[in-house]
Order: structure tokens, then sequence, then C-alpha cells
């Protein structure tokens, strides 16, 4: 079989990039001698046109993100001295978006995660072995973020090096500034991981002004994908530069562990550069109102949730006791493409965590949202305890998304689905 390359490839007439091509060749090298990846890659695509996510922890990537990623090339270490320019101005331009998008005057977009990007703060600003207050809670809330009593007890007898808030199952509307005012009596570093809520402080709708971290806290951190809808990644900012900031920048250096790639770095300059725009903050706002609305929508039908332990866009949804755990109502509401996810457990009844990204960014609105929790509503009450859902229910449940779907497609996206029948 020939080498397919771009003189092969046509570029679309309405094609105003030269990456056109590049992107084209590669999904018809990829299509032509890997038929069995790209068949998988295809159904990958195509599930997302067909299932609803509820998932808290992420949302859709704009193609033009995607395209940042798969049109740079070589990691950061790799890079020849004549392409050196290229990686310098495209990380320059997503340090500059970051301190825009968050209102920071310090940023470093090289961490490839939150945790990875946690860790090299902790060790910058904390020697080995010194005691970390974190509050965050995971499996379990040790201690609650916003009653800050318990907390200042807690610091007092602790006499933590660094104090470390938010994380992914943190309250809305956590006090950052009185953080700040008992991390300081202590003589701790405050450190706030945002990553559930970077999109609130970049739209500029925070409960209120003491709960935007980067005013705040000495040093933030936040993963680019849950809010900001960018590519797996972090980034770490700090109001101004400082001492703290300084040591910081020492450790997440383009030869630190775990740095991210070129490629997530575009992609993360493009994403927050998105963060920025009109739509950005229209759909923030729509996540809040979806989330609102679904958990009124919810508790109107005899449902219990658990609005105010969630962030701004998220529903906790408790099961029934005829639900042992949350595992079967997982199972249940994929079987009609619904993907939800798990609220951490508190020793309670289990419960499902739902978020309204996905909500906000095909445009649901009012009749929308009301329409999933009906969906919910009925999928749930016809589930048996071994998981098993009505099939009467399953099919009508299944037909019903499907057509709402239809009608609120993937923002930007080709449907894949769409070019198989005009093959």
């Amino acid at each position: 079989m020939p080498i397919l390359t771009t003189a092969h490839i046509a570029r679309p007439a309405t094609a105003s990039s030269p990456l056109s091509g590049f992107l084209t060749a590669g999904a018809e090298l990829l299509a032509q001698e890997d038929p069995q990846l790209h068949s998988a890659v295809c159904a990958e695509h195509a599930g997302h046109e067909g299932t609803l996510s509820l998932l808290a922890d992420t949302g859709l990537v704009d193609p033009s993100v995607l395209a940042c990623m798969a049109s740079v090339t070589r990691p950061p270490g790799e890079l020849a001295t004549d392409l050196a320019t290229g990686r310098a101005a495209i990380e320059q331009l997503a340090v500059l978006r970051a301190r825009e998008a968050f209102g920071a005057g310090y940023a470093n977009v090289l961490p490839h995660s939150a945790g990875a990007a946690l860790t090299g703060v902790l060790d910058a600003v904390a020697a080995p072995g010194a005691p970390v207050l974190d509050l965050r809670g995971e499996a379990e809330r040790v201690v609650a973020q916003d009653d800050l009593a318990e907390v200042a007890a807690l610091a007092e007898r602790t006499r933590p090096a660094v104090l470390v808030a938010g994380g992914r199952f943190a309250p809305a509307g956590i006090d950052y500034a009185g953080l700040r005012e008992l991390a300081d009596a202590v003589g701790a570093v405050l450190v706030a991981d945002l990553s559930t809520a970077a999109g609130q402080v970049v739209a500029g709708t925070v409960v209120h002004a003491g709960a935007n971290p980067i005013r705040h806290a000495h040093v933030t951190v936040t993963c680019t994908h849950a809010q900001l809808f960018g590519p797996p990644g972090a980034v770490v900012l700090t109001a101004e530069r400082d001492a703290t900031a300084d040591a910081v920048a020492g450790v997440l250096t383009w030869s630190w562990p775990g740095a991210t790639t070129l490629p997530a770095v575009a992609g993360k300059a493009r994403a927050l550069h998105l963060a920025t725009s009109d739509t950005f903050r229209d759909t923030v706002r729509r996540m809040a109102a979806g989330a609102a609305q679904l958990a009124d929508e919810l508790a109107g039908v005899g449902h219990q949730v658990r609005r105010e332990q969630a962030g701004a866009h998220v529903v906790e949804l408790e099961l029934s006791p005829r639900f042992t755990g949350a595992a079967s109502a997982v199972a249940a509401l994929g079987e009609v493409n619904m993907t939800v996810g798990v609220a951490p457990g508190d020793g309670g009844a289990p419960a499902l965590r739902l978020g309204t990204a996905t909500l906000a960014q095909r445009q649901f609105g009012p009749s929308e949202v009301r329409q999933i929790a009906e969906l919910l509503d009925s999928v749930l009450g016809a589930t048996r305890p071994d998981g098993a859902v009505d099939e009467f229910v399953r099919l009508s449940a299944h037909d019903s998304l499907r057509r709402l779907l239809s009608q609120f497609p993937l923002p930007c996206y080709v449907p894949v689905t769409q070019w198989e029948d005009h093959r």
C-alpha cells in the first residue's frame, strides 16, 4: 500500500489553516493502516454523541483544543533548537492566558495533573516531614472546610506548615479569606485545590469575594479539564510574585519530573482563552442554574438531595433503601446512556453525584433539565435490587434521551454518525 501523505489529500476548499491537511492526513493514515484502532476511536467519539454525561469532574473538550494537542508533536525535553521559538511562544501564551483568566500575578502551566502540581508545591514550600493539614475530604470528610472554628481548633492543635483546602468534594463557597487568616495565625502556607470550582472563579460567579482563592491563598492549584474543559493537566497560580511564588517556580520547571508535554500546554493555552469568553461565562451560569433546578425537580418528586454539600454545579442524590450501594444505580442509568458518578461515602445512604457541565454545554434549558430529572426518577424507580431495569421503562427512557440529545448535539463537533450515513 502506498504511503499516504498530505499531497494525496486535498485540503477542504474552505480551510484557512495549514494544519487542516496535517490533521486530515493523520486521520486517513489511521483509518487505512490501523482500522481496528480507528474503529475504536470512532466508536468512542460516537459514544459522546449518544450519551449524556452527568459526571461532575469533566465536560466537553472543544475540538480546537483537541486540534492543538494533535498538531504539536514533541515533548518539551526533546525539542530541537530550531523549534525552541515555537515552544516558547506556546508556553508564554498559556502562562499569559492563565494569568488573565484567573487574575493571577504568576502562573505555571507545566504540571500534568493537580496531584502532581500539589506534590511539587508541597516540595517547594515545606521541609521534608513537616506537618500538613489537608482539609480536603475524599472518601470521608475529615473536617468541615466551611466550619472555621473547627478548622482553627485543629490548626492550633497540629500547627501545620501547610494547610490544604478545596478538592473534588469541596462544598460551595469555601471562605478562603477566613482560612488565610487562620493559616497566617499558625504560620502555615495556605494552598487551595480549585479543581472543581475553577470555572466559577474565571467566570466571576463565586459565592462571595472570600471564596476566590486566588486573592487569598498563598498558592492555588487547579486541573485544566474538570471545569475549564481543557486537556488533562494543571496550572499553579499565585496572586503576586513573592517568596512563595518564587519557591514554586523553582520546582515546577521543564525538567521537573512529570512535567506535561508541549501538546498539552498548547491545549491548555486554547482552553484558557476560551474560558475568558462570554460563551464560557454563560455556560458556567447555566451549570449553576441547571444544578439548582435539577435538585428542586428531584426533591419535588420525593428524592433526598444534598445540594448544600456539593459544588455549585453538582447535585448529590441519595438513593432509596432499595439500593445497597450505588453501583447498581450507575449501571441502570448506563443502560439508557446516562453516565453518572458516585458521591463520597459518609456512612449514610449511598448517593449519586450529578454534574451539570455537559447539560450547560449542550445548551439545555429549564424544560430539558426537567426532562432529565424525570428520566432519572423513572429509571431509578424501575430498577430492581439486582440492578435490572424494567424493560418498558428502559426502552422508553433510552428513546426519550436519544431524541433529546439529537435536538441538542455536541457544540462544534462533526458527528461521526452523520459521516457514516453519507459514506
